[in-house]
C-alpha cells in the first residue's frame, strides 16, 4: 500500500496593508484598472482603482481612484 500524500499546506496569506505598502515602494509606477460602470451596447472603459506614489507623480494630479484611464492622457482619447 502506497504512503498518503502529504495534505497540502494553505496559502500564504498576507496583511491587507502588506501589498499597498509594497507598492508603494517601487520606483516604477504600478496601476490596477477595473472596468468602469457601462452599459451592453458599449465596453465599459476602464477606471482607475489604485495607484502607487509613482504611478501619482508619473499621471499628474488628474489621476486619482474612480477617474477613468482615458482622461489621464490629452488628446481626443482623454476628450
Amino acid at each position: 500500500m502506497p504512503p498518503a500524500a502529504a495534505p497540502i499546506p494553505p496559502e500564504p496569506s498576507l496583511p491587507a496593508d502588506l501589498l499597498p505598502a509594497l507598492l508603494d515602494l517601487l520606483p516604477t509606477g504600478v496601476v490596477y484598472c477595473t472596468p468602469g460602470p457601462g452599459d451592453a451596447a458599449a465596453p465599459a472603459a476602464l477606471v482607475l482603482s489604485y495607484l502607487n506614489s509613482a504611478a501619482r507623480q508619473l499621471l499628474g494630479p488628474a489621476a486619482a481612484p474612480g477617474t477613468p484611464l482615458a482622461a489621464c492622457w490629452p488628446g481626443p482619447a482623454g476628450a
